[in-house]
């Protein structure tokens, strides 16, 4: 013999699982379209986009090292 509130967990775990199933299909769609369109932007201007990642890697390597050398004082 089921009792209700166990059937009634059931379903909401099962109502639950769907809806999480379905946002994180909504965000993998949303993930690879932002690929698609950064690959694009790729494509259409490589030498801009070269000039960005190493613009980045150079600032986030200042901060690293800045904040290495601010905890070896």
């Amino acid at each position: 013999m089921k009792s209700k509130t166990i059937k009634g967990i059931k379903q909401d775990f099962s109502a639950v699982k769907k809806q999480v199933k379905s946002e994180f299909n909504k965000a993998k769609a949303k993930i690879s379209a932002a690929e698609q369109h950064a690959e694009g932007y790729i494509a259409r201007n490589p030498k801009r986009a070269t000039a960005i990642a190493v613009g980045v890697g150079a600032a986030i390597g200042a901060a690293i090292t800045a904040y290495l050398m601010k905890e070896k004082q």
